[in-house]
């Protein structure tokens, strides 16, 4: 008799069962990617409209439609309104808008201890003296419980470890010795300043080279640093491991590769800011990856105006913007109000 574990019709099954599994989380991968991909089609086409345009109410309502009509904590990754949208829904007084931004707003995060700072201050002291504010206002910790539920623990006890240690590393001649030393001597007055020099830098390059291979060993772990596990992203852990000058080395990787693979592909599958990521890519001190900008993201001053810094093969750097969901450099240009540079080729179609 044959063993129903060795029988035929119960290889068939298995393997019909592995295909199945494998056509469904192939789709449901491919379904998340085309969510992304149509969320920055529709955002990029309504900014630039508003950019046009400046009508708030209508970009107040696209605001409003993505979040029913997108996942939740994508938005809330990717900072799908720029922050703005309920500032900007008080603004034009569409109370309706701003109760369900507000809602979102402390379900991602915002805390009751802003309330008394916001309602001094316009647009928003009309609209938190409103019933429907105030109820929304007294039912904080319901909303606060939503924002809890995504924190990833594991993932902040990381970040909460290495945060305080990089702190004492960079700030060790400057505050109280004996968080680190037990010493009793204040900012240790009694050593040479060259040797206070090789002390905090031995102490920095090693917090720095500690801290990356946690984060290294996090993400492997527990997916990428997110907004919603780690109640914000990892902030300036970043950008002391970013870059010429900043480089460690974790299991023979480097840690400005690493990251920017990281981001990168989490940029395209929803779980990361195309902006910040421009930004670190772009900003203009020893952490950039280029002395020259690449996405146009950062500008300085020139002669009473702003432009971007220079800018990196200029004529294709909105077809490098749109691989990574950002609008056109002259979209950014009419928002912010920035001279576009010379050598700027605006492609047609693009309005």
């Amino acid at each position: 008799m044959v063993s129903p574990e060795y029988s035929p019709i119960f290889e068939c099954m298995k393997k019909y069962l592995l295909l199945l599994f494998n056509f469904l989380f192939l789709t449901q991968v491919a379904h998340s990617q085309n969510n992304v991909h149509q969320f920055y089609q529709e955002k990029n086409a309504e900014i630039t409209a508003f950019a046009q345009t400046k009508d708030t109410a209508k970009l107040v309502a696209y605001y409003v439609k993505c979040l029913t009509k997108y996942d939740f904590t994508m938005l809330n990754d990717i900072d799908f309104d720029d922050s703005k949208g309920l500032e900007m829904a008080a603004l034009i007084k569409d109370y309706e808008s701003a109760d369900m931004l507000f809602k979102y707003e402390l379900s991602t995060g915002l805390v009751e201890a802003m309330f008394p700072s916001m309602s001094k201050r316009a647009p928003y002291w009309e609209y938190f003296g409103t019933d429907d504010a105030k109820q929304i206002m007294a039912n904080y910790q319901k909303y606060r419980n939503i924002y809890k539920h995504g924190i990833h623990l594991a993932w902040i006890s990381t970040v909460s470890n290495h945060m305080n240690t990089d702190q004492y590393a960079r700030g060790l001649f400057n505050t109280h010795p004996t968080w680190v030393t037990g010493n009793a001597y204040k900012r240790f007055d009694y050593l040479d300043d060259g040797i206070k020099k090789k002390i905090m830098s031995t102490m920095i390059q090693v917090t720095d080279s500690l801290t990356f291979a946690a984060i290294y060993d996090a993400v492997n772990d527990y997916g990428f640093f997110t907004k919603s596990k780690i109640r914000g992203g990892l902030g300036p852990l970043l950008v002391h491991l970013y870059g010429p000058g900043r480089d460690q080395v974790h299991q023979g990787v480097s840690s400005t590769h690493f990251l920017d693979s990281v981001m990168l592909k989490a940029v395209k599958e929803g779980e990361f800011e195309p902006q910040e990521y421009a930004f670190m890519k772009d900003d203009p001190n020893p952490y950039s990856l280029e002395t020259k900008s690449t996405y146009g993201s950062v500008t300085r001053g020139k002669d009473g105006y702003f432009i971007p810094n220079e800018i990196l093969d200029i004529k294709n750097i909105d077809k490098r913007r749109a691989e990574i969901y950002l609008p056109p450099l002259w979209v950014d240009a009419l928002l912010d109000s920035f001279e576009l540079p010379e050598g700027y080729v605006q492609i047609k179609d693009e309005g």
